[in-house]
């Protein structure tokens, strides 16, 4: 990665593409039934919990990024002026 980013940067950062993605792939190609009851299965999850879906798929797939050595973190951010 070009520019150093915390693990909760990152994982907010993917858990967001995850919860966009996932949206969009269902309610354009929602034409089976197994992609309809997906679909229809998540829009009636509270905005929380999907969230919780979101973040906890991107915390293993940063982890797995971290441990494979694909990427390194940078431990926190610096506050200004410290």
């Amino acid at each position: 990665m070009g520019t150093a980013v915390t693990k909760q940067e990152l994982t907010n950062d993917i858990a967001s593409f995850i919860g966009e993605g996932v949206h969009t792939a269902l309610r354009k190609c929602c034409d089976s039934a197994a992609s309809t009851r997906a679909w229809n299965a998540i829009s009636e999850l509270p905005p929380e919990e999907w969230s919780a879906c979101t973040r906890a798929a991107a915390e293993v797939i940063v982890d797995w990024l971290v441990d494979e050595g694909h990427i390194t973190l940078q431990a926190k951010r610096q506050k200004r002026g410290t």
